[in-house]
């Protein structure tokens, strides 16, 4: 009953009064849209974390083949 409230409306015609109940319904499933939107962009965050990591990581391997190793420099 915590997502459930009544409402009395009373309408006047004329002489006649009436009483009417209106019952408003909370949505319980309203941060469904938000939740699926910060698992996608966690998504995307992780992807390009770990696409920044392999780059850094193939940056390194490329300097260090292009450094002269110590058999290059003796003859």
């Amino acid at each position: 009953m915590k997502n459930t409230s009544f409402e009395r409306i009373e309408k006047v015609q004329g002489d006649i009064r009436t009483e009417e109940v209106v019952v408003h319904q909370k949505k319980r499933y309203g941060h469904w849209k938000l939740k699926i939107l910060s698992v996608v962009l966690a998504f995307l965050i992780w992807l390009v974390l770990t696409n920044v990591d392999a780059a850094n990581n193939t940056s390194q391997g490329e300097q260090a083949s292009c450094q002269p190793t110590v058999e290059d420099t003796v003859l």
